[in-house]
C-alpha cells in the first residue's frame, strides 16, 4: 500500500517474484511474460477488474501498480455468505473476465479462486492476474507457475503439456469457486480423481438448478461447461429474477 505523492491516490503495490529454480532463459521469458500481461490487462478496463495504474522494471525487479481496493477478500469469508450472495460477486466476476476473453488479445486469467475475488461497496473487483495467458504470447506451462500452490480451482487442461487453455479454463475456476462458496468445502482438485459432491447435497439452501449449474461449469471436458463466462454470467442472474 502506498500513495502517490503527485495524484494523493492510494495505490498498491505487487512485487513479482520468480522462482530461482527456473533455468535463467525461463526467468527470463517470466519476467517478459510478466510484463507484457500486467500492461496488457492495464488495457482492459472494467469496474470488476482492479485497474492496472503502471508497470516498472527496476534493475530486474518487476513492479505491478495497481488501484486500491478498500475492501474485503471473498477468501477471508468463504464461510459467510448466503448462496443468493454469492451468485451475484460470481456474476459479476464473470462480467469482468469476459470483458479479458474478449479483449485483442484476449486474456485468460488460469487463476481464479476465492482469493482473486475482492469485495467494495457491493461489487466484486478481480485480481491476482500473475498466471494471466495473453494470447499469442510464449507459453510457460501452468504446472510450471504453480509449484506446490493449491489447484482445487483449476482446470483439468491447465495441467496438459501446451497449457493453451481457452476462456473456459477460467469458467472452471468460477464454478469452483462458487462450489467453495456455496458448500464452505474447498473442492477436490482435478489431480485427486475425487468427485465433488452436488452443492444442493452438502448444503440444503443451495437450490438444485443452481448446484447443477455449478456442476456444468466444473465438467472435466471444456465443451461440456457454459460456453463462456457471458453465459455462466446469464444463467447466474436467472435464479436471480
Amino acid at each position: 500500500k502506498a500513495r502517490n505523492l503527485y495524484t494523493d491516490r492510494l495505490v498498491f503495490i505487487k512485487k513479482y517474484l520468480t522462482d530461482v529454480n527456473l533455468p535463467p532463459d525461463k526467468q527470463a521469458l517470466w519476467k517478459n511474460r510478466a510484463i507484457r500481461e500486467a500492461k496488457a490487462t492495464g488495457r482492459v478496463q472494467h469496474p470488476n477488474i482492479v485497474g492496472i495504474l503502471d508497470v516498472l522494471d527496476d534493475q530486474g525487479n518487476i513492479y505491478i501498480i495497481s488501484e486500491w481496493v478498500d475492501g474485503w477478500c471473498v477468501a477471508d469469508r468463504i464461510d459467510q455468505l448466503p448462496w443468493y450472495e454469492a451468485v451475484v460477486y460470481i456474476a459479476q466476476a464473470c462480467d469482468g473476465l469476459d470483458k479479458g476473453h474478449k479483449a485483442s488479445p484476449p486474456i485468460v486469467h488460469r487463476n481464479v479462486n476465492p482469493a482473486a475475488l475482492l469485495v467494495a461497496e457491493g461489487a466484486v473487483k478481480l485480481t491476482n492476474f500473475n498466471f494471466a495467458r495473453v494470447e499469442g504470447d510464449p507459453s510457460i506451462v501452468y504446472t510450471e507457475l504453480i509449484g506446490g500452490r493449491d489447484t482445487a480451482y483449476a482446470a483439468p487442461e491447465l495441467f496438459s503439456d501446451s497449457g493453451k487453455a481457452d476462456p473456459r479454463a477460467d469458467v472452471y475456476g468460477l464454478g469452483a469457486t462458487l462450489y467453495h462458496m456455496l458448500t464452505c468445502n474447498r473442492p477436490n482438485s482435478f489431480l485427486t480423481h475425487k468427485p465433488n459432491p452436488p452443492a444442493h447435497e452438502l448444503n440444503a439452501d443451495v437450490p438444485k438448478a443452481l448446484s447443477q449449474m455449478v456442476a456444468r461449469a466444473m465438467e472435466p471436458l471444456p465443451a461440456n461447461r457454459f460456453g463462456s463466462s457471458a453465459d455462466f454470467a446469464a444463467a447466474l442472474r436467472g435464479m436471480q429474477a
